[in-house]
């Protein structure tokens, strides 16, 4: 089962509720598990109908970024929610990127949406 996790940062001292930035992190729909030499495999049927229900899930709530992964599979699921928000995509998550996200203090509200395949 996916899990759904919302997170926001309630500890930057001297921030206003208004500016603290909220992440939403997802893992990926169902992947392709019949050929376990493919490290890199698409979604399952079951796969996409998930993906299609996280877009519902995302469809009125406000994003600013949508992160994913380099696997075709966390891919695949965001790319359908950044499209729907026409926001950029594909924005690849860097490796360092939980550590800037999390140290860095943002000027205003957002709302950023990270898939991987973890």
């Amino acid at each position: 089962m996916l899990l759904l996790l919302a997170i926001t940062i309630y500890s930057c001292k001297g921030q206003k509720q208004d500016d603290m930035t909220t992440y939403y992190f997802i893992r990926h729909a169902e992947k392709d598990q019949t050929n376990p030499q493919n490290h890199d495999p698409e979604l399952t049927e079951e796969g996409i109908a998930r993906t299609a229900k996280w877009q519902e899930v995302f469809k009125e709530v406000p994003l600013d970024m949508v992160y994913s992964s380099k696997y075709k599979r966390a891919h695949d699921t965001a790319k359908p929610i950044a499209d729907d928000h026409d926001l950029p995509f594909p924005s690849t998550i860097p490796k360092n990127l939980m550590t800037r996200i999390f140290r860095r203090k943002p000027k205003e509200k957002q709302f950023w949406l990270l898939v991987t395949a973890i």
